[in-house]
């Protein structure tokens, strides 16, 4: 892999804006036949950017500010500056690009020379390679999308004006801008119009990708050297007479670099921050104020800007934690400092925090108090799902109205599921607790030791800690809203002089006294809500602290495997017994995420099926109820897809923990059978399978032969056949009597 490799979209960027491409002593790339006309192009695409901006305000100054209607004026307004605000983001793009090319293209250079040569091994290119041709993948689709819908939307309109009787032709351009020639009703005036916004577009969506993927190969090169350099760091011999000059050649030439091209685009990261932020405002009121087609457009350009200024935050972000890997501080931090939000968890629940040998015991008063809050929480939480059904049956099943029986009944499924969610939280993490307390005090033993410097402690603990402190701030005002907006409401419609007080609660639940009109009785529905509530979040919160933690420190024990992989030098006389070593490392992880996953499988699957029919139910509920209720659905929602999100990402963190570094080391090449495996039988789906398993048959053999000699001889114990035999073994007979009974005949097998 050469550094020239990215630079592929940047190519494609650069062709759409008509500018070269960059190209440096290492990267000559030849005469371009094409420059002229390129360059002609450009400058049409300048002119007419710089016309649009004008037009865009004169056709505001001389239609829109006339308007008496206050709506009218206000849409006007808005859209006219979320246009001008596009423009001027392309226009700051083209300005930074074209004046800087030379400058951009020495950096580039200089990246050239720091990039690693085939042998330094301890550079991680493969990953960071596919990171950022990933997001420069998805930016050029992206923008290519956003192109062709933002141009082709005026002539689809025309067109299905002109096939509709009666209708009259608007001659609507793609934005409102005014132009010295006759538009309105001339076929020409609209072809030329269109055209020049079609160039001006064109080549400001080309600068605006160039400048994109600048930045996303900018930030994945510095990423890629500082965690090359925080690897060389751990195995640096500060004995060696050269060692501090090698370091501060390295840390000088880097941000060199970094000062370089801040200098060249802190106009375009300044320009985009303030035309991003009042297009962001200003879209926003047109979206709401004008006609659904141009509403439609005016939403597909805020989310164009949303993507663009977060693509920048983003990578902004990814260079600060890239200078954060660095800092390992094993010394100070031990594994108890991973506890602190899921402690504050088990205090919201009234459950006592874990505690396993090792960790300093918290001497806990009024212990058989707590012990009872959180029991008759639990049981108000059992009992609120037997209310919500009841409640449903007598009064949400009669109610003859369509719509209305629909809302009814998507809202009790929503808050049965939220119930249900937290009965399951606090039924797996009360039965387990001994065997959760068992695997903290197996990854506390694993935890690296002061002089250990393999291991990024600061790194895996900073990222969990604040992923605890967002989920933590977030359930807490779910919390406070969920169980303050009933007496708010009560409050206001007393303070109102309403004619009925509605008693409402936080759900609509059934209990066996008087709420309707009954101060006692709809203050004890509020404090048992309240109190089932407050068990169910707070054992929520525990449960994906919990899974935090275990995957973090799962990603800390395979990144330092990785590492120690890595460096092993096999013609050392000690490497064989480093490597078993560190076989038995790999076993014992394995076997606290099988111990993990015993303990929360029954959780994944109830988390799976309760919040799947929530966020289903619940977004069916939120159309059809009132503004306050629908509110209210809509923050359940955010809740139940936050921790839906979690637990999914939790689980695609351990799988990248464990395949992050595939090209890399002594797994390389069975990774790269597995890879070429999984492409050919990618092929083979529908109909496709007769011929693919046919024409491949030579290579599937060939890849069966390498497996076969790959496999483990009698005498190599590290290995695990028997385990993964009866999994793949069990599958396939799941799958063979799956097909059977699907079939019409057995012959179609």
């Amino acid at each position: 892999m050469q550094f020239h490799d990215y630079m592929e979209y940047i190519d494609i960027g650069c062709l759409m804006a008509c500018i070269p491409r960059y190209q440096w002593s290492k990267r000559p790339l030849g005469r371009d036949p094409r420059r002229q006309g390129r360059k002609a192009l450009l400058v049409l695409g300048i002119i007419c950017a710089i016309s649009q901006i004008i037009g865009v305000f004169m056709y505001w100054y001389i239609y829109e500010r006339i308007q008496e209607d206050t709506a009218a004026f206000v849409a006007g307004m808005a859209e006219m500056c979320g246009s001008l605000m596009l423009t001027m983001v392309g226009f700051s793009n083209i300005y930074a690009l074209i004046k800087n090319h030379s400058q951009i293209e020495a950096v580039l250079e200089e990246l050239q020379k720091l990039y690693p040569g085939p042998r330094e091994r301890h550079y991680r290119c493969q990953h960071y390679y596919e990171i950022a041709i990933f997001i420069m993948k998805c930016e050029f689709r992206f923008y290519v999308i956003f192109y062709i819908y933002y141009n082709s939307a005026p002539l689809f309109m025309l067109l299905w004006e002109n096939f509709k009787e009666g209708q009259e032709l608007t001659y609507r351009t793609q934005t409102n801008t005014w132009f010295p020639w006759r538009v309105h009703g001339s076929a020409l005036g609209f072809e030329l119009a269109y055209l020049s916004i079609v160039m001006a577009s064109f080549i400001g969506v080309g600068f605006s990708l160039v400048t994109q993927n600048l930045v996303c190969i900018f930030t994945f090169q510095l990423k890629l050297h500082y965690d090359a350099m925080a690897s060389q760091l751990q195995n640096l011999d500060a004995r060696h007479p050269q060692s501090k000059e090698q370091l501060k050649i390295g840390f000088s030439w880097i941000l060199q670099i970094a000062d370089q091209f801040n200098i060249i685009l802190n106009f375009n990261f300044m320009s985009s921050l303030i035309g991003s932020t009042i297009a962001f405002c200003m879209t926003s009121v047109a979206v709401l104020l004008l006609d659904s087609a141009s509403a439609f457009k005016a939403f597909s350009g805020l989310v164009a800007f949303v993507f663009y200024q977060f693509i920048i935050c983003y990578l902004g972000t990814e260079v600060n934690l890239a200078t954060a890997k660095e800092v390992t501080v094993c010394d100070k931090m031990q594994f108890n400092d991973y506890m602190k939000y899921l402690d504050k968890g088990c205090g919201i629940a009234f459950a006592p925090r874990y505690q396993w040998t090792g960790r300093p015991a918290i001497k806990s008063n009024h212990k058989c108090f707590k012990k009872g809050i959180f029991l008759l929480g639990a049981v108000l939480l059992g009992y609120q799902n037997i209310g919500v059904i009841i409640y449903w049956y007598i009064y949400g099943r009669t109610v003859k109205d369509t719509k209305s029986f629909v809302a009814e009944l998507s809202e009790m499924c929503g808050y049965l599921m939220l119930t249900f969610v937290g009965i399951g939280n606090i039924l797996t993490f009360t039965l387990n607790r001994p065997q959760i307390e068992v695997a903290f005090k197996n990854l506390q033993d694993l935890y690296p030791r002061p002089g250990q410097r393999h291991y990024r402690c600061q790194h895996y603990f900073d990222l969990p800690l604040f992923l605890m402190k967002l989920q933590y701030w977030f359930y807490v005002m779910f919390l406070v809203y969920y169980n303050g907006f009933p007496i708010l409401l009560l409050v206001w419609e007393y303070l109102t002089e309403a004619k009925t007080l509605s008693y409402r609660a936080q759900t609509k639940a059934w209990y066996p006294w008087k709420i309707y009109g009954s101060a006692i009785g709809y203050s004890a529905s509020l404090c048992c809500q309240a109190l089932g509530c407050l068990i169910g979040v707070g054992m929520s919160l525990a449960a994906l602290n919990i899974v935090s933690v275990f995957t973090f420190q799962l990603k800390l024990h395979y990144d330092a495997m990785a590492s120690q992989l890595l460096s092993l030098d096999s013609r050392h006389p000690k490497a064989h017994k480093k490597l078993k070593s560190l076989i038995a490392y790999h076993c014992r992880i394995l076997q606290l995420g099988e111990q993990f996953n015993h303990i929360l499988n029954f959780y994944f699957v109830a988390t799976l099926i309760g919040s799947t029919i929530a966020i289903c139910m619940t977004s069916v509920a939120v159309l059809l109820l009132d503004l306050a209720s629908a509110f209210k659905a809509i923050l359940g929602i955010v809740a139940f897809v936050l921790y839906h999100f979690v637990i999914c990402y939790m689980g695609t963190e351990v799988n990248l923990a464990l395949v992050g570094r595939k090209a890399e080391g002594t797994a390389g090449f069975v990774a790269e059978i597995s890879e070429a495996a999984g492409a050919m039988m990618l092929t083979s789906i529908g109909i496709c399978n007769i011929w693919a398993l046919t024409y491949y048959r030579t290579e599937i053999e060939e890849v069966l032969t390498e497996l076969k000699e790959l496999y483990p001889r009698p005498k190599e114990m590290h290995y695990r056949q028997q385990h993964y035999f009866e999994l793949a073994n069990r599958f396939m007979k799941y799958e063979f009597i799956f097909y059977w009974a699907f079939c019409d005949h057995p012959s179609v097998l």
